[in-house]
């Protein structure tokens, strides 16, 4: 013979009796789960807090008040590994005669393996932290092929850039107000 348990409803969670429900401010408290009350046998451990994030994938985070900021470390690491500690710093991210360097005739690299492994570790900067050097790296990712010594001389420009703006990075800063997308069309 069967027996036909009722379902329980799901209830939201609700703080437990005696604890404060909003805090002075008039936000609403919500208690800390130390650990996973079921699921798998691993559950236990997934429950750890490790604090505020300060370092995830050679990129380190620092957080304000009112921002967030995302700064890459992974290029000191990048700069060292090429030996580019004590180079000249550039103010640019590329060569005003970028177009020129592109066209004009330069001898193929014997060896194409140093630019592929510049320009690939250029990308990883450019897609993290660093979205100022992207018009560079692009054009230098164009020719992973077949590059001259014309474009290894600007991924070194691109490196030299880099190490003058180590302390760069990405800021998310917070605002009350609120943005506005623009657009425009040409009505040709």
């Amino acid at each position: 013979m069967k027996t036909f348990v009722p379902r329980m409803s799901v209830q939201q969670p609700e703080q437990p009796e005696g604890y404060k429900e909003k805090d002075s401010d008039g936000n609403v408290l919500y208690c800390k789960l130390n650990k996973s009350l079921y699921g798998p046998k691993q559950s236990g451990r997934m429950m750890t807090d490790l604090g505020k994030l300060k370092w995830f994938l050679g990129m380190s985070f620092a957080t304000g008040k009112d921002y967030n900021k995302v700064n890459q470390k992974y290029l000191e690491n990048f700069l060292d590994r090429f030996r580019m500690l004590d180079c000249h710093a550039r103010n640019t991210p590329c060569d005003p005669s970028i177009v020129i360097t592109y066209t004009v005739e330069s001898d193929v690299l014997a060896n194409a393996n140093l630019y592929r492994e510049i320009v690939g570790s250029l990308i990883y900067i450019m897609t993290g932290t660093r979205p100022d050097i992207c018009y560079a790296v692009t054009k230098l990712s164009q020719y992973m092929s077949k590059p001259t010594k014309a474009h290894l001389n600007a991924a070194i420009h691109v490196r030299k850039y880099l190490k003058g703006t180590l302390d760069y990075g990405l800021r998310f800063d917070k605002s009350d107000e609120q943005m506005n997308l623009m657009g425009f069309c040409d009505s040709d």
